[in-house]
C-alpha cells in the first residue's frame, strides 16, 4: 500500500449572475409604480427563467439564495422610503 501526500484545495469560486432587486408592486404608491415594478419583476423572472434553462447560476439578490437554494450572500430587505423616493420620482400631474 502506498502513501500519497495531499495538499489542501481551495473551494473553486463560483461564478454568479445577480439578478437586480425585484421590487413588491403591493408597495408602491401609484398605479405608474405598481405596474413599472410588475413589468421589472416579470422581465427579471423571464431572464431567470432563460439562465436556468442554459445552467448559469444565478443568485436572487433579495433572498440572497442562489439557483440551488444555497445562501450565498444576506438577504437584502427594501425598506418603505425606497418606495417612497420612487413614488415621488413617478408622480404625475394628472393624478
Amino acid at each position: 500500500m502506498q502513501t500519497y501526500a495531499a495538499t489542501p484545495q481551495t473551494p473553486q469560486q463560483k461564478n454568479y449572475v445577480f439578478l437586480p432587486l425585484k421590487y413588491d408592486p403591493k408597495k408602491a404608491g401609484s398605479t405608474v409604480g405598481t405596474l413599472l415594478f410588475m413589468e421589472r419583476n416579470s422581465v427579471i423572472e423571464s431572464f431567470t427563467k432563460a439562465m436556468s434553462e442554459a445552467g448559469v447560476a444565478w443568485v436572487d439578490t433579495n433572498t440572497g439564495k442562489d439557483n440551488n437554494g444555497v445562501q450565498v450572500l444576506q438577504p437584502v430587505t427594501i425598506p418603505d422610503e425606497v418606495y417612497k423616493k420612487a413614488d415621488k420620482g413617478l408622480s404625475t400631474e394628472d393624478e
